[in-house]
């Protein structure tokens, strides 16, 4: 493309984004664009795109955009048809402008008209990925955990992840890394003096200096798991997280990554602020070794994703988000030694939001937060190489049952020898069991009473068995 027409093409944009705009605000204001008394049906953002310069077809269109197409949120909203399907039926002005802002906003509560266009109709001279990393800025927060360690103190750094936030309180909760709160080695264990501060407010004063500034927020540990590196604080009350500035994390399902795919992580590297730094994801899924958190010897395996983004001390319960500023998983160690480099790992988001939900919703057992099991124990049977239907190379894994244990959920329904397919869990949506790890995350959402219904191959028969009920008696200790 010549500059000329490069630069032509950047001033459609610019005015196209004006207009749909002032549009927009004139239709939030007066009801310019409602569908009761109109002698004409509205104009849709594609048909103003068109009057304004734009010159390709509707899915070009919808490629050009940043971050997410109205399809893929709609898609996320329940729609259940093709791209073709859901391009004729926002065609001939059936989906106004109006009512696209309401649909966003119905999705992304804080959003405002300026969010809605960032996603929409973005400026053309701002880069994709540093508008995400723009965006996580708002649910990030620096964590700084004093410990009492024999006749002195001890202040570690870290990061965290705003999950939840009460607009009439401010008060927040948020996960981190277990071994941000957490030390062996003090009295108490967990940190009973734990201060968060969110982006541009990073100023945590000192003892020795009361004239200090400090605009740090306290809060308290509320539970954790020390075997998957998870960690939930809860603010106290305060004025301002109530602002609409700081949000809620957008959090994307991390068994949708792929190996090659645009990452950042959002920490507090040597405890000196909020930074960003930028790689590739390496590998989706494996298995690492970890000193244990909760014992002065031993090692915990865990599931991570492996990263190549520049990871340091204070980056520990940080974001790790993809190109779209969604979270996909919870930083939580780096390998060093000489002969190794860039190797960063992260907790992925489906186990690190399950393990964090299930805390907030309380679920314990001999106040010991739990999950929650079935019985059954399962391995990889086969497995290969395919591409997915965004031309993507995964991996595809066939699991298979191979114990059944009497007594438990699972018992009279699975079988050994079963090929499990899918999953569906209460009112959730229904997942592919295509890796070995992906049943078990899926029950860090599961409470006592709640139907699992499986899908299994059985003597080359596919059958969908009868609900399995989650028992309350039926877990182990996270």
């Amino acid at each position: 493309m010549n500059n000329s027409k490069k630069a032509k093409d950047v001033k459609i944009k610019m005015i196209t984004r004006f207009i749909v705009a002032v549009a927009l605000m004139i239709a939030i204001s007066f009801g310019a664009f409602t569908m009761i008394g109109c002698a004409e049906p509205p104009l849709s953002a594609f048909d103003i795109a068109r009057l304004n310069g734009f010159e390709g077809s509707e899915q070009e269109w919808l490629d050009g955009l940043r971050g997410k197409s109205a399809f893929e949120l709609a898609r996320e909203n329940g729609f259940d048809g093709t791209i073709e399907e859901w391009l004729v039926s926002i065609s001939g002005g059936e989906l106004s402008l109006a009512e696209l802002f309401s649909f966003y906003q119905g999705l992304r509560p804080d959003a405002t008209i300026y969010d809605f266009l960032a996603a929409f109709m973005p400026d053309p001279n701002v880069d994709s990925v540093q508008d995400a990393i723009q965006g996580t800025l708002r649910s990030a927060v620096s964590i700084r955990a004093e410990f009492s360690i024999g006749r002195g103190n001890r202040t570690g750094a870290g990061a965290g992840v705003i999950l939840q936030i009460d607009r009439n309180t401010g008060v927040a909760y948020i996960v981190t890394n277990y071994h941000v709160i957490y030390e062996f080695t003090a009295s108490p264990r967990h940190s009973s003096n734990i201060r968060i501060a969110p982006f541009g407010r990073e100023f945590f004063g000192t003892t020795s200096d009361p004239n200090r500034l400090d605009l740090s927020i306290r809060a308290e540990f509320i539970g954790g798991s020390p075997s998957r590196d998870i960690a939930v604080i809860r603010t106290q009350q305060n004025e301002e997280l109530r602002r609409v500035f700081y949000r809620e994390a957008d959090i994307a399902n991390s068994n949708d990554v792929s190996v090659g795919e645009t990452i950042f992580a959002i920490g507090n590297p040597i405890g000196v602020g909020i930074s960003a730094t930028r790689g590739i994801l390496n590998v989706d899924s494996e298995y690492i070794n970890l000193e244990r958190i909760d014992a002065s010897s031993g090692h915990t395996t865990h599931r991570v994703m492996r990263i190549d983004a520049a990871i340091n001390s204070g980056n520990s319960g940080g974001g790790l988000f993809n190109r779209y500023g969604e979270l996909i998983g919870i930083v939580t160690a780096k390998a060093v030694d000489e002969a190794i480099d860039n190797m960063g790992y992260a907790v992925p988001s489906n186990v690190a939001i399950g393990v964090a939900n299930s805390i907030i919703r309380r679920e314990r057992q001999n106040n010991v937060f739990v999950k929650y099991t079935i019985g059954i124990a399962t391995e990889i049977n086969s497995a290969r190489a395919v591409l997915d239907d965004r031309n993507r190379v995964r991996i595809e894994e066939e699991i298979i049952v191979r114990q059944v244990t009497n007594g438990t959920p699972s018992h009279n329904y699975v079988q050994v020898g079963d090929i499990l397919l899918s999953a569906t869990l209460g009112n959730r949506e229904t997942v592919r069991l295509n890796r070995n790890f992906v049943l078990s995350d899926e029950l860090y959402w599961a409470s006592p009473d709640m139907h699992l219904v499986l899908q299994v191959r059985r003597a080359g028969n596919t059958i969908t068995l009868p609900p399995i009920i989650i028992r309350a008696n039926s877990n182990r200790a996270i």
